[in-house]
């Protein structure tokens, strides 16, 4: 391996990667359960607070993949809302203390004490860097208010396969993508593309299958 200096790309890219399955999962065990188990208080609770934990550590990888491959000059560099938003909202989870009650009070009536809680609150007016599970059938979960978690997913397939290209031994450092848990492909309608698949339903109990398998991922 002759490309060392870009370890820090290919550790931030694993990290992302297995941290955006598990953010992905749980938001659509949220999704699922919230159409056919909402009763189920126990269960929909847990899957919240699994969104809420795993998308922590999925900004703070997505934070540090966009730093790493910025002082590497790597090939390819994060641009859009994913540059713009994620450092500020992976700040504002780190100092929640001063930020959450500022975003939680509605109406906000608080300057937030941070520059990024000010940068946020300027490029996002309306939003919350604290909603862990947003999702609606358009753009399916959102990672924050302007950031789809698709948008960050094709960042990090970006450099994945730049990082691949660059130097082919970093492909066995790199863990497979989760299967996917939306239909996304096959015989479903636009509107239905951000719905769970049959996984979720068969991993939570749920005797539903209202949607077809999505496909492997690429």
């Amino acid at each position: 391996m002759d490309t060392p200096h870009l370890r820090p790309v290919a550790f931030w890219a694993a990290s992302a990667i297995v941290q955006f399955g598990r953010w992905s999962d749980c938001v659509a065990d949220a999704v699922a359960l919230g159409l056919f188990l909402k009763d189920d208080k126990e269960k929909r609770a847990a899957a919240r607070w699994g969104a809420e934990r795993e998308r922590h550590f999925l900004l703070v990888s997505a934070h540090h993949l966009i730093d790493a491959t910025a002082k590497a000059r790597f090939g390819v560099q994060a641009t859009g809302t994913v540059a713009r938003d994620i450092p500020d909202a992976r700040d504002l989870l780190e100092h929640w203390h001063d930020n959450m009650p500022v975003f939680n009070h509605h109406p906000q009536h608080t300057t937030p004490p941070r520059r990024s809680g000010q940068n946020f609150l300027a490029n996002n007016p309306d939003g919350n860097p604290y909603d862990a599970w947003n999702w609606n059938n358009t753009v399916g979960p959102r990672l924050l208010p302007e950031v789809s978690g698709a948008d960050l997913e094709q960042f990090v397939r970006r450099v994945e396969r730049e990082l691949i290209r660059a130097d082919a031994t970093w492909q066995r450092h790199l863990p497979p993508w989760s299967r996917s848990p939306w239909c996304l492909d096959g015989d479903v309608k636009q509107w239905e593309r951000w719905f769970p698949n049959r996984h979720v339903y068969e991993r939570l109990g749920i005797p539903v299958a209202p949607v077809p398998d999505a496909a492997e991922p690429s």
